[in-house]
């Protein structure tokens, strides 16, 4: 039988998963996280166990992408039960979709990546700024709009301005990280005028 991993690789998943446990909404946090966190840590030993440092690997994989989903889930369902968190919601969501599809077609008709990065970067930081509650759907749809209309132009045949293969599509899923990162520094700056303003007043 393989030995329980070590106190480090044990302190430093309990970390990455404590730290996403923040995406889930307050309510949910006080009464779940502590533990969701115990089940999360007797997990990983068993799978240390059963498969070494790959299996410990998987196991925090699998946690972390089920603590991304259903926190999505449990917040979605939050602002879509009030009327006008809904209607701000759903403008957001517009915006969002509406932002990556014109990030996506500049990048279509230009050779350089610097025109729709920076749109990319500044159509995020603008919706995390404005609406930070819902920084990461903001950033997930501008990111994804990306792939999404170069697999649209790949299948449809339409000219673009360098060269256009299979993997195209597969590789404007690296736009998610700086839509993603923009929108969490647009709430995060928002949130530090926030303390600033507090003090000030």
């Amino acid at each position: 039988m393989k030995q329980p991993p070590s106190d480090v690789w044990l302190i430093l998943s309990a970390w990455v998963y404590k730290s996403l446990i923040f995406t889930l909404p307050k309510e949910f946090r006080r009464h779940y996280a502590a533990e969701m966190t115990l089940v999360f840590r007797d997990c990983c030993r068993d799978a240390y166990r059963r498969a070494g440092f790959y299996g410990l690997i998987g196991e925090l994989s699998s946690s972390v992408l089920d603590l991304i989903v259903n926190a999505a889930k449990e917040r979605i369902l939050i602002l879509i039960s009030d009327k006008f968190d809904r209607s701000f919601f759903l403008a957001t969501a517009v915006l969002a979709v509406t932002a990556g599809i014109f990030a996506a077609f500049t990048d279509l008709h230009n050779n350089n990546t610097e025109t729709p990065l920076l749109l990319i970067l500044t159509f995020g930081f603008a919706l995390g700024f404005v609406h930070p509650r819902v920084f990461w759907l903001s950033g997930s749809l501008i990111g994804l709009m990306m792939p999404a209309i170069h697999f649209i132009a790949l299948v449809r045949g339409w000219r673009v301005e360098y060269p256009n293969d299979s993997s195209t599509p597969l590789w404007a899923f690296l736009t998610l990280l700086p839509a993603l990162t923009s929108s969490i520094t647009g709430a995060g700056f928002r949130l530090i005028l926030k303390i600033i303003w507090g003090r000030l007043n």
